[in-house]
């Protein structure tokens, strides 16, 4: 069980690494530092408040897999072995079926 709770539209994400190493063995380089990041949602915030006071909920759900701009994510490590990601829906730019 993960032990962040994220408040207002933020989203907690496990990252999803690329394979760098090919089938024979070799590794190859991170080539492009544009591009996006794929995770996996593990938690969500209520929402975000609107100017009106109300609450906006969140269209993201637990367990998808999201793409977002590689370098919106603020990066959090609780132990050695949980490593994770902090953004906001915002950032997500499309849902993974």
């Amino acid at each position: 069980m993960i032990k962040l709770k994220p408040l207002a539209d933020y989203i907690v994400v496990e990252p999803i690494q690329k394979d760098n190493q090919t089938a024979s063995g070799l590794y190859l380089p991170e080539k492009d530092d544009k591009k996006a990041g794929q995770g996996k949602v593990l938690a969500i915030g209520p929402g975000r408040k609107n100017d009106q006071g109300e609450l906006v909920p969140m269209q993201l759900m637990v367990g998808q897999i999201v793409v977002f701009r590689k370098y919106a994510p603020d990066d959090v490590e609780l132990s050695a072995s949980e490593k994770y990601m902090l953004l906001k829906e915002s950032d997500v730019m499309a849902i993974v079926e």
